[in-house]
């Protein structure tokens, strides 16, 4: 007979969710940056205070 019970991965080698969603966010948002240097040459972002446009990733 077959055991019913679904098989658990090992949980040391399974990273959570929530690190894949972090590694996806991090990734997506430097892609982001480049289209954003590719298009208008600068990537504005908030920094002490006041607004400072990157112009290189």
């Amino acid at each position: 007979m077959t055991d019913d019970k679904p098989s658990i991965p090992d949980q040391d080698h399974e990273p959570d969710h929530a690190e894949l969603a972090l590694i996806t966010m991090r990734r997506a948002a430097i892609k982001a940056h480049h289209r954003a240097i590719e298009t208008t040459g600068s990537f504005p972002t908030w920094r002490d205070g006041r607004i400072v446009y990157y112009t290189g990733v």
